[in-house]
């Protein structure tokens, strides 16, 4: 929700509009006369001749309610942002995309939508499921990927100064994400991403101002995209429509505004006690599987040399089959004890976890942002404030007697 502060509009200037959209992409990137748009001078990796907006909204964790609304098991929400967050990171440092944001949802306007559905975390295994969709609905390509790290493994990663990490996962399923989705874009056509970059103003000028902009885009239910629909452009405004510009200008504010969440979605995530505790969950969790493994397996050996070791008595010809039996029930044993004891010391690091609450749902402090000399106080958790937000940008950018201007301030009381 939003609550008007002070209210002091200024004159509006389709300049300053103008230059504001102007102002998209930034670092010295070169075209070449390749198909593939330009070239990144820092990295030498092919760049996508149109910026792509790319959205994470937080994964979908299987997180499960108790009868009252509890959630069941926080740590499941606390892995749907941090994972989230950590392919959106290597997003970033690969410079392929430039900013890529993480959302409660995929509300946020953006032309892809990296979509995670976990379908296994236990520390020892990572499975996930990643859909990337674009602005229209369209479903670009589904991938799954799984990863096996014991603590051998896990040293090699975070024991490496050079890796500078201290997830397990962290290169073989977070890193791959990142290059899966920068392989497929790099292999479409420029008009294609232009298309889906279109798509994307268009339908967000529809939901701005759907009285004027409902005639440029059809809209259909569909089983195949996640949102459960699908958008074809059907025409386009003219690039100087005055109220075409006007919607550039929301959109651009509201792009702002997402920029200025990150740090706060961030901050969820970068405690060093969560990192910390999880790493060690983890850790516990995975050495218990792996002792409940062995001693699976001890045991079939104990028995096994116990059915072999009786057949050989009554045949009179028993050769160490005994042993067999007896070595077998003593590391059956051992193991179930170790595979008990490092249960319990997860259940302890997974029971800190809970209390900590990472909950991207929780309300922030409320926030003061000033836009042409009115400010409203947004109150709520990130999703309340981003609607609460668009709301506001409607009801004032959508009047043609409402000034505009570029500037935005926030501050948190």
């Amino acid at each position: 929700m939003f609550k008007k502060i002070t209210k002091n509009y200024s004159i509006f200037s389709l300049l300053l509009v103008l230059a504001l959209m102007g102002c998209t992409t930034t670092g010295s990137n070169t075209f070449s006369n390749s198909s593939s748009g330009f070239t990144n001078q820092k990295n030498e990796r092919p760049a996508p001749p149109i910026n792509m907006e790319i959205i994470i909204p937080v994964f979908d964790g299987g997180i499960e309610k108790d009868e009252t609304g509890k959630v069941v098991d926080e740590v499941k929400r606390a892995e749907a942002l941090y994972f989230a967050t950590k392919v959106k990171r290597h997003i970033e440092d690969r410079k392929f995309f430039f900013n890529p944001k993480v959302m409660p949802s995929a509300r946020a306007a953006g032309d892809i939508y990296l979509h995670g559905n976990i379908i296994k975390s236990n520390g020892l295994e990572l499975k996930v499921k990643i859909t990337a969709e674009d602005s229209s609905g369209r479903r670009l390509y589904t991938k799954t990927y799984s990863h096996k790290c014991d603590q051998k493994c896990a040293s090699r990663v975070t024991g490496n100064p050079r890796f500078g990490s201290k997830d397990r996962f962290e290169y073989a399923v977070y890193r791959k994400i990142a290059i899966d989705l920068e392989k497929y874009i790099s292999k479409k056509r420029r008009s294609d991403l232009q298309k889906i970059r279109n798509t994307t103003e268009i339908k967000f000028a529809r939901d701005m101002a759907p009285d004027k902009f409902n005639q440029y885009i059809k809209t259909s239910k569909s089983k195949n995209s996640i949102s459960g629909m699908r958008h074809k452009l059907v025409s386009a405004p003219d690039d100087l429509d005055p109220m075409y510009l006007r919607i550039k200008a929301v959109r651009a504010k509201e792009q702002m505004f997402v920029d200025d969440t990150q740090p706060y979605i961030d901050d969820f995530v970068d405690n060093s006690k969560f990192l910390s505790t999880y790493s060690k969950w983890q850790d516990k969790s995975s050495r218990a599987i792996l002792a409940q493994q062995k001693a699976r397996s001890a045991q079939t050996s104990a028995t096994l040399g116990a059915i072999v070791g009786f057949a050989a008595a009554i045949y009179g010809a028993s050769e160490g089959n005994s042993d067999l039996a007896i070595g077998g029930a003593v590391v059956a044993d051992q193991s179930v004890k170790a595979a008990k004891r490092f249960s319990e010391e997860a259940e302890m690091w997974k029971d800190e976890l809970n209390e900590m609450n990472i909950d991207i749902n929780k309300d922030l402090a409320p926030r003061n942002i000033e836009i042409e000399n009115t400010v409203f106080e947004l109150r709520g958790n990130i999703a309340e404030q981003f609607d609460a937000y668009r709301e506001y940008l409607r009801s004032i950018y959508i009047e043609e007697t409402t000034p505009l201007d570029n500037s935005y301030q926030y501050s948190i009381n």
